[in-house]
């Protein structure tokens, strides 16, 4: 099928005040080109802010929020892949829209000494309505900066940066599944989840001075302390 890939966006930037800043959304919708699959969709949004507290003290604010959602699903059934499918399926006339009298697609389109046997034997729109793999994911990420200059000669920068990101996978294969061969963990249905949460943090303070000891003699001299931490939790069932 035919699906236009859709990219919206928006952003705006300005000043009011000592305020300076500048904010933006988007959305994508992907959805591919196989019928019953949902692609991916993604949102995502800023906003930066930069405030003059003084001519010689300014700070920086800046954030970012990701939220996404991919189908995993490639196509296909547990009785095939896709492309086997495409390139070796059933013979020409197969009605893949077909159901059964319980609103089931057909499993399978083919078989020996049919064409459409092995992997090509199989309906890649059987899993559309009997299997479910999707991942969902969110991110956040925000940051503080600090630049003071009390002299022309001394410069001191603080900052600290958060990123936070969560991803939930969740896939099912329905009670009733059909193979072709008898498959109690396939047929009985099954479920599988898991999830991932990293949280980052880092803070820096930085101090640098500079001093024209002779016309042709520049001397310079930085100190610096960095803080870096990263949580990582996995589950899964």
């Amino acid at each position: 099928t035919a699906n236009p890939i859709i990219l919206n966006s928006i952003d705006a930037s300005g000043r009011a005040g000592g305020v300076r800043f500048f904010v933006s959304g988007q959305y994508t919708d992907d959805q591919g080109g196989i019928k019953g699959l949902n692609g991916q969709q993604q949102r995502r949004g800023r906003v930066n802010l930069d405030y003059d507290i003084r001519n010689d003290w300014r700070i920086s604010f800046s954030t970012l929020y990701d939220q996404g959602t991919t189908d995993n699903r490639s196509g296909g059934s547990s009785n095939g892949g896709i492309f086997g499918q495409l390139l070796r399926g059933a013979p020409g006339g197969t009605d893949y829209l077909a159901v059964d009298t319980l609103g089931r697609p057909i499993v399978r389109g083919g078989g020996a000494p049919l064409r459409g046997s092995g992997n090509g034997g199989g309906t890649f729109l059987y899993d559309m309505s009997m299997l479910v793999d999707e991942s969902s994911s969110n991110r956040f990420l925000g940051s503080i900066q600090n630049t003071y200059t009390p002299t022309d000669w001394a410069t001191v920068e603080a900052g600290i940066s958060f990123d936070n990101r969560a991803r939930l996978q969740d896939s099912y294969v329905r009670k009733g599944y059909r193979t072709y061969t008898i498959s109690t963990g396939t047929n009985f249905g099954n479920q599988q989840a898991n999830n991932r949460f990293q949280d980052a943090m880092n803070g820096s303070i930085s101090a640098t001075f500079r001093r024209q000891l002779r016309p042709d003699l520049n001397a310079k001299a930085s100190v610096r302390a960095l803080y870096d931490r990263n949580d990582l939790t996995i589950n899964a069932s």
